[in-house]
């Protein structure tokens, strides 16, 4: 599947950013090459209290092919990876 597939009705991912997905994850400990990893928004709920966003850097050195996100700063975070926005 495409990242553009996987997104349709969702985002708009332009052609030079889209590409074939070998996974999808929104752990960035699970990321593997050619996997979208989608940061989620902050989360604070007894367990959990993190936000997504501050793991895209580690998400792209394990080899996410692709980022979305909900905050613009994912464009630096993710360096030459394409980022869609939601």
């Amino acid at each position: 599947m495409t990242l553009s597939e996987l997104l349709r009705g969702w985002a708009e991912v332009a052609n030079r950013a889209d590409r074939p997905l070998a996974g999808v994850t929104a752990d960035s400990r699970q990321v593997k090459p050619g996997w979208l990893f989608v940061a989620l928004p902050f989360i604070d709920r007894p367990g959990f209290k993190f936000d997504g966003h501050a793991f895209i850097s580690q998400a792209v050195q394990q080899g996410a092919a692709a980022v979305v996100a909900s905050d613009p700063a994912a464009y630096e975070a993710a360096g030459e990876v394409p980022v869609v926005l939601v």
